[in-house]
């Protein structure tokens, strides 16, 4: 988000959180951008609880459409508020599908390994 944060357009739409003229709050801004964390983590917990009885492909499923409602939010945001939302219900997919979706060398067998990978 560091690349947005200083963009024109990024800027005139979200003056409060301006921190290049000297103008936004530096407070506001770090919440703005570290509220995607805290939607992460309880997307990750969500998966903790329900990720056994959902399975591994519905929860896949469930992460990808609720990141997909919080980028539209962020997206179509005219204010902090919606942005702010849009960043915690992204962060819950992000955090679904981040637990639930393993690195590729876990699942990986060995009969495969033998091309030198």
């Amino acid at each position: 988000m560091s690349g947005l944060l200083t963009g024109t357009a990024f800027t005139n739409q979200f003056p409060e959180i301006n921190t290049t003229t000297g103008n936004g709050s530096d407070s506001l801004q770090g919440l703005v951008v570290a509220i995607y964390e805290i939607g992460c983590f309880a997307g990750s917990l969500f998966c903790l609880f329900a990720g056994e009885k959902l399975g591994r492909k519905n929860c896949i499923w469930l992460g990808c459409f609720i990141l997909t409602i919080g980028a539209v939010l962020q997206t179509t945001a005219y204010g902090i508020p919606q942005m702010i939302v849009g960043r915690i219900v992204a962060g819950v997919g992000n955090g679904i599908n981040t637990s639930t979706i393993v690195s590729g060398d876990d699942c990986v067998r060995d009969e495969y390994l033998t091309d030198g990978c």
